[in-house]
């Protein structure tokens, strides 16, 4: 099996037909990023202590959650 990152190289026919491979990994995201948010809910907030701190923790996160919508083929 070749690494993570090379799979949607080496298997982008199956992940666009939207097989099996496919919703494993819509799956495993989905559950990446759920427990993403809850750890951030918890774990990280009370580091984020100005205003600098809470910009540059979520501003990644907002530009990462804009990329499906750009991607729809509108403008």
């Amino acid at each position: 099996m070749p690494p993570p990152a090379l799979v949607t190289w080496f298997y982008a026919p199956e992940l666009a037909a939207g097989g099996t491979l496919a919703r494993a990994i819509c799956v495993f995201l989905t559950a990446f990023w759920i427990v993403r948010w809850i750890a951030a809910l918890f774990l990280v907030r009370p580091y984020l202590v100005n205003r600098w701190w809470r910009l540059g923790y979520s501003a990644p996160t907002s530009s990462f959650a804009r990329c499906p919508s750009s991607t729809d083929g509108r403008r």
